[in-house]
C-alpha cells in the first residue's frame, strides 16, 4: 500500500519494491492495466518540459487515476534497484484535486489493513473494508507456525491466522515439532489461470504453491479464479504458469519469457491430472531463461526445500530416519534406469513429473549438474549427490556392502576376538557398537573395548558373550551391520569307573558324562579303535547317546582301555576306563568314593551314599580343635544350623545363625577346622568358585524382615585362618538388602566367568548389580515397567541369560518371569503367565519352574536356546512338592529331576529328555 506524506512543494510516495514492479507491469502491458483497473485510457502523453499531463495538443484538466500512475513512470524507472522501499517525488502538476480523485476512485490507497488482510471496496457503501488476504506472492521462505504447520512464507502464515480467526506466530525450524507437516495451502497442487497465453504480471497471477504428493495418494485441488468477462479459464497444474515473467534485479527491466508450450498446460479431459510432459518440454523452459537466474543462494534454497519436500513425499510421518537415509532414498528415486548415476534426462523428467521447479524462484533439479558435478562427466554419482547435501547438513557418505550386512563368526572360550565394522564413509565416521540396544561404550567393562578405528575387541570371551553385536555410524543409525558371535568350548569328558576287574563270562559297565557347547559327538573306542556295533549287538550295547557302554560275556580278549571320546568344533577329548579280565579279579568300586554330610540337632553325621552306612559323626558337644568352644554347646543344647555349601573338594562351610558364626569342616579329616565370626543371624551361604569366595547373608533377626547385611569370606578354599569383610558402604553405612543372588556353584560349565551378582531391596522394582571382585555396586537394573520385585534369580552359563522370577510389590502376588541379558542387563523377554520359583540344570540346558496353585502343582520345563527359553512340556501333579534337585541322567548326556514331597514318603522322578 502507498503511504502518502505531505510536503510544501510536492508529494512523496513510499512504496515497497513489489509495488514498483506492479506499476511497471501496468505500464508495460496496457491491455492488462485496463483489464485490472477497469479504466478507459485515452491518448495521454507526458510533457517532459512542463511535468504535466496532456491529451493530444491541449492540457487535460481532468486526470484519471491511470494517467497519474503513468506519470510515475519517469521517476520509477531506474530508481528502485536494491532497496525494498524508495521515496518517489511526484511532479508538481499533481494537485490536491488529483489526490482526491485517486482516493475517491480507490479508497484502499489510504486504508490500512493488518497482516494477513487486504483492502477491498464494499459494493453497497463503496467503503474500504479489510478481508482475509486471498492470495500471497510466490516467495519461498518456509517458516514453522506455532500451530505445528509449515508455511510457504510469512504471508501464508498470517493469511491462515486470519482465515482461522486465531493467532499464529512463527518460530525457528529447530523448535518446530519433529512431525510438523505442510499447511494445506502449501500442498495445493492445482491452480487456475486464463487459457490465454498472454503473459501476466507476477502480482496478478495466482500464487504458486509447493506440490507435496504422498506416495500412495496424490490429491489435487482446483481453485476457482476471479473471472473476467470474455476470458475462458481452465485448471492447470502448478507447472503451467512457471516463469511467465521475471524481474531482472541488475537492470530493473522486464525480461519476458515465452509462455510454456500449450501441450504442457492442456488437460486430458478424461484424466484426473495433467498429462505427462516430455524432456524436450522442460528443456525449452530451461533454454528460455531459467538456468541463468539460478544463483548459488537460490540453489542452496532449492536443496533445502528439496529435502523438506522429499521427506514429506517419500517417508512416512512417523519416520525418524536420519538425513543420510533420506538422501539415499532420494537418489534411488531419481535414478530411473538404476545405473548408479543421475543424468540430465532423469533429473529433468523428475522435475517435470513432480513439479520440482516450484522449489525455487530460479533453479531446477538438473542445475545440480552445474554446481555439484565435480568430475564434470555430465552426471551425478552417489558420492557427488551426498556431497551436494553435505554442504547443507554435514552429511557423511556412509555405505555398507549388501553381502556384509550380517556376519557370522565363532570363537573359543578364553580367546581374544577383534570384530571389524564394515560400515565405511567419507569422512570416516565414528562407529557405535550395540548389544541388545545398549551402547557398549557405556558399560565400562575391561573385557569389552572399542578401538579408535571402530573395531570391537573382546578379551578372554566366555559363553555369556555369545550373541548379536551391531555397529553403525554415529550419525547414521539406518545402515547397520550385525555380527552374530558363537562361542564354543572344548569338550569335557568324565568316565566311571577308572578301572575295574572282571572274571571271564561276566558283564562290565562303564559310564561317560560329557559336556560342551556345541554339544559334542560321543563315541566309544577300544585301544584307539572305534567299537563297531554292527553285527555285535550281543556283545556291545551303547546306551542313549553314549552315556554308558555295556560289554556282555567278556573274555580275556576284552581286556583293554575303553575310551569315551567327545568331538566338537573346539576339539577332541577322551577319558579312559580300563577293564582287566582275570580269574581272580581285584575288588573295585563302580563309583567314586563320596560322602554325604547331614546336619541335625545334636551334631553332624557323615554317610556313605552307596550303602547309606554311617561313616563318621561329629557331636555337638565336641570341642573345636584349637579353641575352647563347642561345636554346638553343652549337653542337651540343640544345634542351630543355617545353610551349607561345598567349597571345592576340601571344605564344607555351614552357618550357625544363633551363634553368629560360620564353621569350616574338612571333608578329609571330618572335623571342624575353622570358625568365622559374622554379623547377627548368618543364614544363607553362596560359594563363587572362580573367585574362591563365600558370600554370607545375615538376617539380623530371627525372622526374615528384608533388612540383611552382606559379608564375604575370601580365599575360602585355602588352608588359613578366615575372616569376613563387608562390601563397599553406601553413604557411610553398610547396605541393608532384601536378598542376594550370585551364580550357583552347581553349574558344571567350567568355562564361565561371572563377575557380577544382584542385590534386591524391600518392595523395590529392580536390582543392583554387584561387582563380586571389588565388592561394590556398579549399576541399577530398573524393572518398574514390568512391576517386578525379584523373588529369585537364576544364571545360565549358556548364552548369558539371567532368569528372574517376579512378584508384585505390597501385594506380593506372582508377576511372572523375565529374561535379562547378563552383559547389558537388557530385558529380552517376559512371561507374565509363568509364575513360580525356577531352578536351572547344572548343564544350563533346562529351566524347571515349580508353580503352586489350589489345584495342585505344575512343573514347567523349558529348554535354553540361543534365542531364549523354549517351552518343552509341563507336568501336573497332586503331590505337595517341597524341593527339587538334579541328577545325571543314565540315558542321555544331561540331567534328570527328582522332587520330594512334604507330606508323603514319595519321590517324583522326571526325565527331561522324554516329553
Amino acid at each position: 500500500m502507498f503511504r502518502i506524506r505531505r510536503r510544501p512543494t510536492s508529494l512523496q510516495y513510499t512504496c515497497p519494491i513489489w509495488t514498483l514492479v506492479f506499476l511497471i507491469h501496468l505500464a508495460a502491458f496496457p491491455s492488462i492495466r485496463n483489464s485490472v483497473l477497469g479504466l478507459n485510457i485515452r491518448n495521454i502523453d507526458v510533457d517532459k518540459n512542463t511535468n504535466s499531463l496532456e491529451s493530444g495538443s491541449e492540457r487535460n484538466k481532468s486526470l484519471s487515476p491511470d494517467s497519474a500512475t503513468l506519470a510515475l513512470l519517469p521517476s520509477l524507472q531506474g530508481s528502485a534497484q536494491d532497496e525494498k522501499t524508495k521515496d518517489i517525488e511526484l511532479p508538481s502538476a499533481f494537485s490536491r484535486e488529483i489526490l482526491d480523485q485517486l482516493t475517491t476512485n480507490n479508497p484502499c490507497l489510504v486504508h490500512y489493513c493488518p497482516k494477513g488482510r487486504e483492502c477491498t471496496i464494499e459494493s453497497t457503501s463503496n467503503r474500504p473494508i479489510c478481508i482475509c488476504q486471498r492470495y500471497c506472492s510466490h516467495r519461498k521462505r518456509p517458516i514453522c507456525g506455532s500451530d505445528g504447520l509449515i508455511y510457504e512464507n510469512h504471508c501464508e502464515l498470517h493469511r491462515a491466522a486470519c482465515l482461522q480467526e486465531r493467532q499464529i506466530t512463527y518460530q525457528r525450524f529447530d523448535k518446530c515439532p519433529p512431525k510438523a507437516i505442510w499447511s494445506s495451502s502449501y500442498s495445493t497442487t492445482i491452480k487456475a489461470i486464463p487459457t490465454s497465453t498472454t503473459p501476466q504480471p507476477r502480482s496478478l497471477r495466482h500464487p504458486k504453491n509447493l506440490s507435496t504428493e504422498s506416495i500412495s495418494n496424490r490429491q489435487t485441488t482446483t481453485i476457482t479464479p476471479l473471472t473476467q468477462p470474455g476470458v475462458t479459464y481452465s485448471p492447470v497444474s502448478v507447472l503451467a504458469n512457471s516463469f511467465l515473467s521475471t524481474f531482472t534485479e541488475k537492470t530493473g527491466s522486464i525480461a519476458l519469457v515465452s509462455p510454456l508450450p500449450q501441450r504442457l498446460i492442456n488437460w486430458n479431459e478424461s484424466s484426473v491430472g495433467p498429462q505427462r510432459s516430455t524432456i524436450n518440454d522442460i528443456k525449452s523452459v530451461d533454454d528460455a531463461g531459467h538456468k541463468e537466474y539460478c544463483s548459488s543462494q537460490e540453489y542452496e534454497i532449492m536443496k533445502d526445500n528439496l529435502l523438506l519436500y522429499s521427506h514429506a513425499r517419500l517417508m512416512s510421518q512417523d519416520n525418524n530416519h536420519s538425513r543420510d537415509f533420506l538422501v539415499s532414498i532420494m537418489f534411488s528415486h531419481y535414478d530411473r534406469n538404476n545405473n548408479g548415476h543421475l543424468e540430465i534426462e532423469e533429473l529433468s523428467q523428475v522435475s517435470i513429473n513432480e513439479h520440482l521447479d516450484e522449489l525455487s524462484n530460479g533453479c531446477v533439479l538438473d542445475d545440480m549438474l552445474n554446481f555439484d558435478d565435480t568430475n564434470h562427466d555430465g552426471r551425478l554419482s552417489i558420492n557427488e549427490f551426498y556431497q551436494a547435501f553435505s554442504k547443507l547438513y554435514s552429511v557423511s557418505v556412509v555405505s555398507l556392502d549388501k553381502a556384509l550386512e550380517t556376519n557370522h563368526l565363532s570363537a573359543r572360550v578364553d580367546d581374544n576376538v577383534e570384530i571389524k565394522c564394515d560400515v565405511t564413509g567419507s569422512p570416516s565416521p565414528q562407529i557405535i557398537w550395540h548389544r541388545n540396544g545398549v551402547d557398549l561404550s557405556t558399560l565400562n567393562e575391561d573385557e569389552i573395548r572399542i578401538f579408535s578405528d571402530g573395531s570391537l575387541y573382546l578379551t578372554r570371551i566366555q559363553l555369556l558373550h555369545a550373541g548379536n553385536y551391531t555397529c553403525h555410524a554415529q550419525r547414521n543409525k539406518d545402515i547397520v551391520q550385525t555380527h552374530m558371535l558363537s562361542v564354543y568350548t572344548m569338550p569335557e569328558v568324565r568316565v566311571m569307573p577308572r578301572i575295574q576287574s572282571k572274571r571271564p563270562g561276566e558283564s562290565a559297565e562303564m559310564y561317560c558324562h560329557v559336556i560342551g557347547d556345541p554339544f559334542p559327538k560321543v563315541e566309544w573306542l577300544k585301544n584307539d579303535e572305534r567299537i563297531e556295533l554292527v553285527g555285535k549287538a550281543n556283545k556291545y550295547q551303547v546306551i542313549g547317546n553314549g552315556t554308558a557302554l555295556k560289554i556282555r560275556n567278556i573274555a580275556y580278549s576284552d581286556t583293554g582301555a575303553y575310551m569315551c571320546q567327545a568331538t566338537n568344533i573346539g576339539g577332541e577329548v577322551r577319558d579312559i576306563s580300563s577293564l582287566i579280565v582275570q580269574e581272580e579279579p581285584t575288588p573295585t568300586t563302580l563309583f567314586e568314593e563320596r560322602k554325604f554330610f547331614t546336619f541335625y540337632d545334636f551334631g553332624v553325621a557323615v554317610y556313605e551314599p552307596a550303602n547309606c552306612r554311617l561313616h563318621h559323626q561329629i557331636q555337638g558337644t565336641d570341642i573345636i580343635p584349637g579353641t575352647q568352644e563347642y561345636v554346638c554347646g553343652k549337653k542337651d543344647i540343640p544345634c542351630s544350623w543355617g545353610k551349607a555349601t561345598n567349597v571345592g573338594t576340601r571344605y564344607i562351610y555351614v552357618s550357625q545363625p544363633e551363634r553368629d558364626r560360620v564353621l569350616v569342616i574338612s571333608t578329609i579329616q571330618m572335623v571342624v577346622v575353622d570358625v568365622v565370626a559374622t554379623d547377627k543371624y548368618p543364614v544363607e551361604l553362596h560359594y563363587v568358585p572362580q573367585l574362591d569366595q563365600v558370600w554370607v547373608l545375615n538376617w539380623r533377626y530371627t525372622e526374615n524382615k528384608g533388612a540383611k547385611t552382606i559379608q564375604v569370606i575370601r580365599d575360602a578354599s585355602q588352608r588359613r585362618k578366615h575372616h569376613t569383610v563387608h562390601p563397599e558402604p553406601i553413604d557411610g553405612q553398610f547396605d541393608l538388602v532384601k536378598d542376594l543372588f550370585v551364580p550357583s556353584n552347581r553349574l558344571e560349565q567350567t568355562h564361565y566367568n561371572y563377575k557380577y551378582g544382584y542385590v534386591t531391596h524391600n518392595n523395590q522394582r529392580g536390582m543392583y548389580k554387584l561387582d563380586l571382585l571389588n565388592l561394590r555396586y556398579t549399576k541399577s537394573v530398573d524393572l518398574t515397567l514390568y512391576n517386578c520385585v525379584p523373588e529369585n534369580v537364576e544364571f545360565s552359563a549358556l548364552y548369558g541369560f539371567v532368569i528372574v522370577s517376579c512378584r508384585e510389590p505390597i501385594t506380593n502376588r506372582a508377576q511372572g518371569q523375565i529374561v535379562l541379558d547378563y552383559v547389558s542387563d537388557t530385558v529380552l523377554s517376559t512371561k507374565p503367565e509363568l509364575n513360580g520359583v525356577s531352578q536351572i540344570s547344572p548343564d544350563s540346558r533346562h529351566l524347571i519352574t515349580v508353580e503352586y496353585n489350589p489345584n495342585g502343582v505344575i512343573i514347567v520345563v523349558q529348554k535354553v536356546t540361543p534365542n531364549g527359553l523354549e517351552f518343552l512340556f509341563d507336568v501336573k501333579t497332586s503331590l505337595n512338592i517341597s524341593d527339587i534337585t538334579f541328577f545325571e541322567s543314565e540315558n542321555m548326556h544331561g540331567y534328570d529331576v527328582f522332587a520330594s514331597t512334604s507330606d508323603k514318603e514319595d519321590i517324583l522322578y522326571l526325565n527331561l529328555f522324554t516329553e
